[in-house]
């Protein structure tokens, strides 16, 4: 008697189907998360301040400093050991890349076996994003920078003002070079109406929202040959979480020495609730009505001070309310101030951020290779010996060696007030420009 036992078509039905032998891979098969979140998001180790590996856009309107920034990360990068990669796509030329370098403390010998100079005039192919692909990760590179946004854009025929053209850039050239570890920094340009600006750089959306970190370039003070630079550096996006917010601070550039120096210092315009403080400006009045007991006007004080009128009278406003100056009506209905105390943009508490810095951001970006490294409003600095506070050049400052302190008189009154911003004035210091940088 046979032992067989007919399946009927319902226990078929319950048995799952084999997936075929040839069935082709593809990328909508669910993944295992945790697996994938073994090594979670990392501090920024670029310059304490961007992430490998990740998009990154640096945006902002024309001779903000966002070049000299990249530079900047740059020369840190040589200095921690790390190769760096910089494709030129807006004419800047070897010649004026290496006087940068050379300028912010690049030594020729980093230069020549660390920095990776690229003047691309074709565009990429799949072969050609695998050489980039086996550079930074044959040279353990972290950081590729590419100038700019729409010139390499152009350059594939791709449109800025296309959401779907941005969004093959980012995944057939940048996120190929993300993979291979370093991040991909793009340089670019905002569009020139303020009003219209916003948080966005020029053209499609997708280029700000593509980006896992985007950084805005706010001028405060053209850079100039023999003066100084500022611009404002805002946070508008930071998908890792580790940057403090609103803003980075401000990056200030000194060009009056043979070398640049260089700093990031604390953005402290605005306090808690958001109002303008116009701190240097709040310094100049409290010092000219220290320098003149007798009751001063608003019109002697804009006449005497350099700046707007509009933000002048927020400075006296502010003053006024914190004890600073007194204030009282004169004449012909005028206003007449008073020095009560003296007012110091030093003693201004530490700059508000809308949550309070995770424990381990570490912002590395100061040129302490070159120095003296001098205060921009006046006030002390220091260096390794006294005979340098008149040199142009300082050795780094080692651990144990003497420090000597001397005095910086305070800047001229031409010299531009970043606070009175955003109502710009051009600097008067200095000779010639860097343009476009």
């Amino acid at each position: 008697m046979s032992t067989d036992r007919v399946i009927t078509l319902a226990e078929v039905r319950d048995v799952p189907a084999a997936p075929p032998a040839d069935k082709p891979d593809h990328s909508w098969r669910p993944l295992n998360l945790i697996q994938l979140a073994a090594n979670p998001p990392e501090p920024p180790a670029i310059g304490g301040l961007l992430y490998p590996g990740k998009r990154t856009v640096l945006s902002g309107e024309t001779e903000s400093m966002k070049t000299w920034f990249a530079l900047i990360l740059c020369k840190a990068e040589l200095d921690a050991g790390f190769p760096v990669v910089w494709a030129d796509l807006d004419a800047m030329g070897a010649g004026a890349m290496l006087e940068r370098l050379e300028l912010i403390g690049a030594q020729r010998e980093q230069i020549e076996d660390s920095f990776h100079y690229i003047e691309p005039s074709e565009p990429l192919n799949p072969a050609k994003v695998g050489e980039l692909q086996e550079l930074v990760d044959g040279t353990g590179a972290r950081l590729f920078v590419i100038d700019a946004f729409n010139p390499i854009l152009n350059l594939h025929g791709l449109n800025p003002d296309s959401v779907t053209d941005v969004e093959t850039f980012w995944r057939t050239i940048a996120d190929p070079i993300c993979q291979a570890g370093a991040a991909t920094v793009m340089l670019d340009h905002v569009v020139k109406n303020p009003d219209a600006r916003g948080k966005y750089a020029s053209g499609s959306e997708r280029k700000a929202s593509g980006a896992i970190v985007h950084l805005g370039f706010k001028l405060l003070e053209p850079l100039r040959k023999g003066g100084t630079g500022r611009s404002l550096l805002n946070v508008h996006k930071d998908r890792p979480g580790y940057l403090p917010r609103p803003a980075l601070g401000r990056l200030f550039m000194d060009a009056t020495a043979a070398h640049i120096a260089y700093r990031i210092e604390p953005d402290k315009s605005h306090d808690e609730p958001g109002r303008f403080r116009p701190t240097v400006l709040m310094q100049k009045v409290s010092v000219y009505l220290e320098q003149h007991p007798t009751a001063a006007s608003t019109n002697e004080i804009k006449k005497s001070i350099t700046g707007k009128d509009k933000a002048i009278e927020t400075a006296l406003q502010i003053l006024v309310e914190d004890g600073y100056a007194s204030q009282q009506q004169g004449p012909r209905r005028s206003v007449l101030y008073t020095f009560v105390r003296p007012y110091r943009e030093s003693e201004e508490p530490p700059p508000f951020t809308s949550a309070p810095l995770r424990p381990d951001f570490r912002l590395d970006l100061e040129s302490v290779h070159f120095g003296p490294i001098v205060p921009p409003y006046g006030g002390r600095g220091r260096c390794a010996t006294s005979a340098q506070a008149e040199d142009d050049f300082s050795p780094h400052l080692a651990d144990g060696d003497p420090i000597h302190e001397y005095e910086h008189p305070p800047p001229d009154d031409s010299i531009y007030d970043p606070t009175t911003d955003p109502e710009y004035i051009p600097s008067t210091n200095g000779h010639g420009d860097w343009n476009d940088l």
